[in-house]
């Protein structure tokens, strides 16, 4: 009795820890890209009137013949963008990023730029609105 109570446990945390395995797998894989295809990129500041040029900017994309790509979101404050540059561009389909943000960050999102291997286009799309920090 007591060795199928403790071979149903270990079988109990084999199946548990399989199914936490393949799940942090699965959420950690980069996006596939058709390499016939180039994509557009959004470095979004998280503050309310960024949502409607976002908007825009895809459209622009879309009639520019890009396919939507990976948008990040920032807040509002942030120095080092480093981290959010590089989950940008995962892929060497990704041919634009549009960066929507207060113009008090674009010197940090430059600096950023200028640490990465990125060969494509980037356009500067500000918030208006948005209190200096």
């Amino acid at each position: 009795m007591i060795n199928r109570k403790i071979l149903i446990t270990l079988f109990s945390i084999i199946i548990i820890i399989g199914l936490f395995t393949t799940c942090s797998t699965t959420n950690g894989q980069k996006p596939a890209y058709d390499i016939n295809k180039e994509y557009a990129a959004f470095l979004v500041v998280n503050y309310p009137q960024a949502a409607d040029i976002l908007n825009t900017a895809k459209d622009k994309s879309i009639g520019e013949g890009y396919e939507i790509g990976p948008i990040v979101y920032y807040e509002p404050g942030t120095t080092d963008f480093t981290y959010k540059i590089k989950q940008l561009i995962p892929s060497k389909q990704i041919s634009l990023i549009w960066v929507i943000s207060s113009l008090f960050d674009v010197p940090n999102i430059q600096k950023a730029l200028t640490g990465v291997e990125y060969k494509g286009y980037i356009r500067y799309m500000p918030v208006s609105g948005q209190a200096s920090h």
